[in-house]
């Protein structure tokens, strides 16, 4: 059932937990926007490095709240892999992911 995978994706983020990057990587692709969304979050939480891929690529899901999730986990994670990805973002049509995306911005600027 999704709302399970939900809740195992937002728990996971809580705990921090390392060994959760590759099942939470592959919930970025679930079929639910909801279970996306949370494993999107939790990557962020994480700080995963790794993942700045999937999370490119669900900044530009047809869902504002996954891109507006993705790429606050990328400006989480502020590493300068997920640069272009913010930079996209910032021509977003939805204001709330340009909102986002500016300070993801910030974020990264700051850590390079």
């Amino acid at each position: 059932h999704w709302q399970v995978r939900v809740e195992a994706a937002v728990s996971i983020g809580k705990l921090d937990y390392q060994a959760a990057l590759q099942p939470l990587v592959e919930a970025t692709h679930d079929s639910f926007w909801q279970v996306r969304e949370k494993a999107v979050d939790a990557l962020g939480k994480l700080g995963a490095v790794g993942a700045i891929p999937a999370l490119g690529v669900c900044a530009r899901d047809p869902m504002s709240n996954l891109r507006k999730a993705a790429i606050g986990a990328l400006g989480a994670i502020a590493h300068n892999d997920g640069r272009p990805f913010v930079e996209l973002a910032m021509d977003d049509p939805d204001p709330d992911v340009r909102k986002l995306a500016r300070w993801a911005m910030s974020k990264l600027d700051a850590a390079a």
